[in-house]
C-alpha cells in the first residue's frame, strides 16, 4: 500500500481490493484516504478523502479506541455504518463522495464502533449489536 494503516478494513469491489480508514501508524492520525489494489495490474492505488472522519472532525483528531470502519459491500455498492452520527452511508463512486440513506436501529449501540458488526449477507445488509451498560447486555 501507498499509506501504512492500522485499524482499517477491506473489501472486495469492482474486482478489486478496498482498504478504508483508519488510524495512521503513529497512532495519532486519523485516516480518510482508502486505497485501491488491482488484482490484473498488481499495484495500489490511493483515493484521497474516501471515508469520511468518524469523529466529525477533519481526520487530523485522534481516534485512539475507535473501531475499524464498519463497511460492507452488497451488490457491487459499498455501505458504511457511520456509529457517531448513527446512520447508515452509501458510497457513490462517481464523485468519491458518501450518502446517508438511512438510520441504524435504535436497539444498536456500541463503544466507538465496537460491540457492533454491519456485514453483507446476499443482497441485505446485516448489522448486529443491541444496547449495554458498561459491557453488561441488557436485552
Amino acid at each position: 500500500m501507498n499509506t501504512p494503516r492500522r485499524m482499517c478494513s477491506a473489501v472486495f469491489m469492482d474486482e478489486k481490493f478496498y482498504v478504508l480508514g483508519e488510524v495512521g501508524v503513529d497512532k495519532k492520525t486519523q485516516l480518510t484516504c482508502g486505497e485501491e489494489f488491482d488484482l490484473k495490474t498488481r499495484k495500489w492505488t490511493k483515493i484521497t478523502d474516501m471515508y469520511p472522519s468518524q469523529n466529525g472532525g477533519d481526520g487530523a483528531n485522534s481516534v485512539i479506541g475507535a473501531a475499524p470502519p464498519l463497511i460492507a459491500v452488497v451488490n457491487n455498492v459499498l455501505f458504511a455504518a457511520d456509529y457517531a452520527q448513527h446512520t447508515v452511508k452509501r458510497y457513490v463512486k462517481d464523485i468519491n463522495s458518501w450518502v446517508t440513506i438511512g438510520s441504524l436501529p435504535d436497539v444498536v449501540t456500541s463503544k466507538d464502533g465496537w460491540g457492533m458488526a454491519f456485514r453483507s449477507c446476499g443482497d441485505k445488509l446485516v448489522v448486529i449489536g443491541g444496547p449495554s451498560i458498561h459491557g453488561v447486555k441488557t436485552t
